[in-house]
């Protein structure tokens, strides 16, 4: 009697544990087992369920299986069970998995341009587009030419605001789409001189007109080509400055060339250097990666590489602006070279570049500072401006030294190779075979 009680008691445990219901993913990939109130509400289930908590799946043998869902009604956590076969637990699981898979597919907005872009263009409304609109039409009612002003001040916040809502402007699409709406304005000045051979005796609103033109042309041309090559925040900064540096290439050659008394070629030469500018920056950023802080180095470079030779014309005392152009010019390309130089083996943050440029700035005041008070004693001040390129030098020397450790630009391949001549004569020293010393050596890392 006693065997049989014992042999009850195994069968009854065994079915009990054959019973337990033991919780199953909900997905083809077997990763989710709870499907949490946040998840439900991205994939669009469960909607029903007034304060949904959480559901689970739950198998209890090879052919039943249940749904266990949570939730809430009058503050009450209420439980339902909803009991599935083997097809409709295939069925649920494939939806849900198909569902998963589209919410992994949508990416959510990059909006970090946006704002940049919005601050730009009310910025251009309420300083150049507002009253560059009557002008260019020849409004001559005051009422109206303010009328019109305010009009275009507030278009200019209120139509990027609700054009962008829904759309993706990364920060290098802001920031490049900005700059073309400042630049612009400039280079719809420069258009204008070399299609019409100056500005003295032409209409203003014809020249204002052509520069409001450019502005929102170049504006647009400018996110359309961010947009469309996936600029990166350090391809965006660069190209702004390259170009900046590429305007005043193209003023310094003008004064030095004297082609002011020719606008037609003056305007043609700093539109083409312009140009150029925008094209180099694009070939330093494909050939290397350039961090935004990268960028802020280039720049700084660039600007003591035109400030050194022009301080130390400056000292001749010259009476003719030519040497100051020609050195300036020169000066800031071989700036802007050691600049990719310097920045080839580093990846700055943002942040670093910025104290880069802050601690240049800084060190330029202090030498000028440095260099007025030696000079107080009535000597020639031509000097100051070499004390203050000096002490720009020691300050961006200062803060990039600090700096280049912390940021390594990443390497994705290297190559090493050895050659050991030592190995040409080792087996003469060393008489044994398990001696082995290589002759050459190549280590690639990807």
């Amino acid at each position: 009697m006693k065997f049989y009680i014992i042999i009850f008691f195994l069968f009854f445990n065994l079915s009990f544990l054959y019973s337990q219901e033991i919780n199953i993913p909900a997905d083809t990939s077997g990763k989710i087992f709870v499907i949490t109130e946040e998840l439900s509400n991205k994939l669009g289930i469960f909607k029903e369920y007034e304060n949904f908590q959480d559901a689970r799946l739950f198998k209890i043998d090879d052919s039943n299986y249940f749904l266990e869902i949570n939730y809430k009604s009058e503050d009450l956590l209420l439980r339902k069970r909803i009991n599935y076969t083997k097809s409709q637990l295939d069925s649920f699981r494939l939806d849900f998995s198909n569902r998963l898979a589209l919410m992994d597919s949508i990416k959510p907005l990059d909006q970090s341009g946006r704002l940049p872009l919005i601050v730009s263009s009310t910025i251009l409304g309420l300083g150049f587009w507002g009253w560059a609109l009557p002008t260019m039409l020849e409004v001559d009612n005051g009422a109206v030419f303010t009328g019109l002003y305010l009009l275009t001040a507030g278009t200019s916040f209120a139509l990027p605001y609700y054009l962008t809502m829904n759309t993706n402007i990364p920060k290098a699409v802001g920031t490049y789409t900005s700059f073309g709406g400042f630049a612009g304005i400039f280079h719809g000045l420069f258009l204008f001189d070399l299609v019409n051979g100056g500005i003295s005796n032409a209409p203003s609103s014809s020249i204002i007109g052509t520069m409001l033109f450019s502005s929102l042309s170049e504006m647009t041309v400018n996110n359309i080509i961010s947009r469309k090559n996936n600029f990166t925040d350090g391809k965006s900064s660069t190209m702004i400055s390259t170009s900046v540096f590429g305007t005043f290439l193209g003023l310094a050659l003008t004064d030095y060339l004297a082609l002011y008394d020719t606008p037609r070629l003056w305007a043609g030469v700093t539109l083409g250097t312009s140009i150029l500018g925008y094209l180099a920056g694009d070939f330093l950023s494909n050939r290397q990666s350039y961090s935004e802080g990268d960028a802020t180095v280039l720049t700084a470079s660039g600007l003591l590489g035109a400030a050194l030779p022009i301080s130390i014309v400056a000292l001749t005392d010259p009476s003719d602006t030519k040497p100051y152009s020609a050195a300036g010019a020169i000066g800031a390309c071989l700036g802007l070279w050691l600049g990719d130089f310097l920045t080839s083996s580093v990846d700055f943050e943002s942040s670093h570049g910025d104290y880069i440029m802050l601690g240049t700035f800084g060190g330029g005041l202090m030498g000028a500072g440095i260099g007025l008070i030696v000079t107080s004693s009535g000597k020639s001040r031509n000097s100051i401006p070499l004390f203050a390129t000096i002490g720009g030098i020691a300050g961006f020397s200062t803060l990039y030294f600090s700096f280049k450790g912390k940021s390594p630009k990443p390497s994705f391949s290297n190559i090493d190779f050895k050659f050991n001549p030592f190995a040409l004569y080792a087996p003469l020293i060393f008489k044994k075979d398990d001696v082995y010393t290589p002759l050459m050596q190549l280590k690639m890392n990807f």
